[in-house]
């Protein structure tokens, strides 16, 4: 087969742009695949592509912004990249305007959700809209919600609906939540197929030295995370200073990338006085690595329609048992039984509950992190994921 994989932008390393990057890995093993973007932060080419070359499909010369211009040019422009797509058997898209350039590009293509435009679809946030602190995080993020919210939305809609619906499948993880969020928006029913991570990349380190480089104490509570107020860090910081008084040398790690969002964290411990026990980072994989193999718990209070929280199965590949909302959302089903513990939705007595259960019980955490391992191993590699995928790559050019 020959794929074109089409992704936004790689411009952070999130859940999504890793899935773009392990899957074409997986693919390239029996197939030729080439991966586009409408923008590539420069920096991305030296740590994240993992020998992939790239192909912008844009060159953008503006200094200021310049992912914001490439979404906006990309949609605007997506009919005169026909040509770049024309010898591929089919397309994979993965998040507008991906999927508008698929579908302008009149070539077989299969559109991959790995998250809910929330932006286009507020109600999809249902009672967790009214819960959101009113700061907004990034730019482009601020950009492209002040042209939704300036009558841009319905000519934003009608693209995206256009370009999902068109597709010839649309795919998305496992979830009850999301296969019905998927039909509420577009009308089509999604093919859920098993979720594959290469965890070659993740492998114990000793917590040891970037324990020491950060000041960082045992037992140590984790939140890896986009730096975008949905995903609600904030929460953990509000907590904290009850978890102190159970575990006075505790320290709430936040690994985010740099940004507006992180200065209000940073702020928001100084007011809660919780300074001197809080870290706000941003790490290479290799600190990433030792902070997994060092935490204790892994919090995850997002309150995002998240289709599956890969972080969290990171977590669980260390043996760190996470705590995330039983809101039915994708953490909800990833964190079965035995595995981590499911809070009351949206409630943040019982989310700091059960945080304290995990940190209570050294045993008991030691043994769900252990079956955590097992189930994740067995439930989320590419040995599991990729032949389904490929499968359904060959039926779709066939039909």
């Amino acid at each position: 087969m020959r794929i074109a994989s089409i992704h936004v932008a790689f411009d952070e390393i999130g859940g999504a742009e890793r899935c773009v990057l392990e899957q074409a890995g997986y693919l390239k093993r029996n197939h030729s695949i080439d991966l586009f973007a409408t923008y590539i932060k420069p920096s991305f080419y030296h740590s994240d592509l993992k020998g992939f070359e790239v192909r912008q499909l844009l060159s953008v010369s503006s200094p200021i912004f310049p992912l914001f211009t490439s979404i906006a040019a990309g949609t605007l422009l997506a009919r005169s990249f026909r040509r770049e797509f024309e010898q591929y058997d089919i397309l994979l898209s993965h998040q507008e305007p991906a999927h508008w350039i698929a579908y302008c590009a009149k070539r077989p293509y299969i559109v991959q959700i790995h998250s809910l435009p929330t932006v286009l679809y507020p109600d999809c946030l249902e009672d967790a809209e009214n819960t959101l602190p009113l700061l907004d995080s990034g730019y482009v993020r601020l950009g492209i919600r002040a042209i939704a919210n300036f009558r841009g939305r319905k000519f934003l809609r009608w693209i995206d609906q256009k370009s999902v619906q068109e597709a010839k499948k649309v795919l998305a993880p496992f979830g009850k939540m999301i296969g019905r969020a998927i039909h509420d928006m577009y009308g089509v029913n999604a093919v859920q197929i098993p979720f594959g991570i290469d965890f070659s990349r993740y492998c114990y380190t000793s917590p040891a030295q970037v324990f020491a480089k950060h000041s960082i104490n045992h037992p140590m509570i984790l939140m890896v995370t986009r730096p975008v107020p949905i995903k609600r860090p904030d929460l953990l910081i509000r907590i904290l200073p009850k978890i102190l008084r159970d575990h006075p040398t505790a320290t709430l790690v936040i690994v985010s990338e740099k940004g507006r969002y992180t200065s209000f964290l940073r702020r928001l411990a100084r007011r809660f006085e919780v300074e001197a026990s809080t870290r706000i980072l941003s790490t290479s994989q290799h600190e990433l690595n030792a902070l997994y193999s060092g935490a204790s718990v892994f919090g995850f209070p997002t309150q995002a329609p998240e289709t599956l929280g890969r972080v969290v199965i990171e977590a669980m590949y260390f043996g760190v048992p996470p705590v995330v909302w039983d809101n039915g959302w994708g953490p909800a089903e990833v964190v079965k039984d035995g595995v981590g513990l499911r809070a009351q939705s949206y409630d943040i007595n019982d989310f700091l509950d059960k945080i304290l259960a995990l940190l209570n019980d050294n045993d008991e955490r030691k043994r769900m992190g252990e079956k955590a391992k097992h189930y994740v191993v067995k439930e989320f590699s590419w040995q599991r994921a990729g032949p389904v995928l490929e499968e359904i790559l060959q039926r779709t050019i066939q039909e």
